[in-house]
């Protein structure tokens, strides 16, 4: 992903326009490939058993691509320029299993379909996996795909009931070890973030299944009030009601997949939606409790049963219809009326949700007023504020989030720059020491403490500022200059050492501000 980036950053430098482009144009070539994918399972799944044509398998694939493409909650996924990782790990994702289902499909010659397909499916899998860790649930997916279309007469079915107690066993074990582990030890199989920062592996484990069914599925079905921040309600015990009916609930899908006749494609599509969002929605700790675009490729699972349920129910007495003489031409009908209104629905939502990513301003504004109670919104409110020279209102934001939590960072460092160039120098550096305090390994803050002081004229401490900054990060240019600039001019005692940081500071950015007159000094110097 990092690669792509780079590439939009070359061809287009800060336009946005190319990294917009670039995330549709892979979000609608994944559509694309999950209306092959579902052609497919139509087949396989052997969909005409429920009186399904082969032109409604089409149009089954079209519609359930369709949502996927235009639903509302794929709008962070696709807009956010951070959110191509989703985008794009499933294009890898997608072309590995399209090309697993063709190699069960058996119509490829043998060298190909044993050869050539498992080395291509690899490649995309570790592409994939390099771009997110998603991809782990590959072949936990093709596993229950080639299950799901096994006769039951068949050997893999045959073995599986014949040693399902031997199979249940193994996995009670290996999940109760692995869940001992993940109590025991906080660090094990955490996301980007440090751990101090998360609610905690139990809550979060916990919090996961009412996410699941409550806010995942919720804005499936009725995608309102989607949100950038969420306010999720914690979980922290085993008995809690929301724990309990959300753990039941997803139980009971199960149970209903299973138990699904005529064809294994209900059970295949619930599967996918729970394996596909497991990763990030159960074992491995991240810092959101929730964010819209992990349930991105997921989600299509579940496109995938509404567009099959409307179709089965609108015809699902099609048999004794045409053998009465009586095409139902109003069922069909109002089936087409019905599939226009909901994608115009969806539409209107999705174009809605699109403005409110416009800039970060209405993105943040928006998300403040859905989740109230949140810092978080607060905080990046007041630097969207900021970012447009509304100071004054991006500082009285800044002290509502310190208000609510004063242990923020950003927070108190954002206001403390705010406070010193509006001319409150000293409400400035008090709270620039406290965000120094609280993240007292950051070597900017410390750059930004030696700047201070020495427009202060209090040498010795920037002197002591600007070394912290280097002994954190010693290709700091900025310190390094600025550490020479205090040494040469104004610790006299010290003149030797700053030519030295000049000349450091010289080769790690030699096109920098006073490249020129830094040069000149140094020749002053060797002469």
């Amino acid at each position: 992903m990092t690669m792509t980036i780079a590439w939009n950053s070359i061809l287009g430098k800060s336009n946005p326009y190319g990294y917009h482009l670039f995330n549709l144009t892979f979000h609608l070539f994944n559509s694309l490939l999950l209306f092959f994918i579902t052609g497919n399972a139509g087949r396989r799944f052997q969909l005409y058993r429920m009186s399904v044509t082969g032109k409604e398998i089409q149009a089954l694939s079209l519609f359930a691509a369709f949502l996927f493409m235009i639903h509302p909650l794929q709008t962070e996924s696709v807009i956010d320029i951070m959110g191509r990782s989703e985008v794009l790990a499933a294009t890898f994702y997608l072309g590995g299993f399209l090309l697993f289902q063709n190699a069960l499909d058996g119509k490829s010659a043998p060298l190909v379909r044993y050869t050539v397909i498992p080395l291509a499916i690899l490649v995309l899998a570790i592409l994939g996996f390099g771009v997110k860790q998603t991809l782990i649930t590959l072949p936990a997916v093709m596993m229950l795909y080639y299950l799901c279309g096994c006769a039951p007469e068949s050997l893999p079915i045959r073995t599986l009931k014949k040693g399902k107690w031997f199979f249940i066993l193994i996995a009670g074990a290996g999940f109760s070890l692995l869940l001992r582990k993940l109590l025991s030890d906080e660090t094990f199989l955490i996301g980007p973030a440090p751990v101090e920062k998360m609610a905690g592996r139990k809550i979060y484990m916990l919090t996961q299944p009412p996410v699941l069914m409550f806010y995942y599925l919720k804005l499936i079905l009725f995608p309102v009030n989607l949100s950038i921040d969420p306010d999720i309600l914690l979980v922290d015990q085993w008995l809690s009601p929301r724990f309990l009916s959300a753990f039941l609930l997803i139980t009971f899908a199960m149970y209903l997949a299973v138990v699904a006749k005529r064809s294994r494609i209900w059970f295949f599509f619930v599967g996918w939606f729970f394996i596909i969002i497991s990763p990030s929605s159960s074992i491995i700790t991240l810092q959101d409790l929730a964010a819209e675009h992990r349930v991105y490729l997921a989600s299509y699972g579940v496109y995938l049963l509404l567009a099959l349920g409307l179709l089965l129910m609108l015809f699902e007495d099609r048999a004794e219809c045409i053998m009465r003489g009586n095409s139902r031409p109003n069922a069909r009908l109002l089936g087409y009326i019905a599939l226009i209104v909901i994608t115009l629905l969806l539409c209107g939502i999705t174009i809605k949700r699109n403005a409110v990513w416009n800039s970060e301003l209405t993105l943040w504004d928006d998300a403040r007023k859905k989740a109230p109670a949140k810092v978080r919104p607060l905080a990046n409110l007041a630097r969207a504020y900021s970012l447009g020279d509304d100071n004054d209102r991006a500082m009285a934001l800044y002290e509502q989030s310190i208000a609510r939590n004063s242990s923020l960072f950003e927070s108190h460092y954002n206001l403390g720059d705010l406070y010193y160039k509006s001319g409150r120098v000293e409400d400035g550096l008090n709270h620039i020491l406290i965000a120094a305090a609280l993240e007292p390994r950051i070597a900017e803050i410390q750059a930004r403490l030696g700047e201070i002081y020495m427009d202060r004229k209090q040498y010795e401490l920037a002197d002591a500022h600007f070394r912290n900054a280097l002994e954190l990060n010693s290709q700091y240019v900025i310190a390094l200059h600025n550490l020479a600039v205090v040494n040469y001019y104004y610790l006299k005692d010290k003149k030797h050492e700053a030519l030295l940081y000049f000349a450091r500071s010289l080769e790690l950015d030699p096109n920098q501000k006073d490249a020129r007159l830094i040069r000149r000094l140094l020749e002053q110097q060797n002469q």
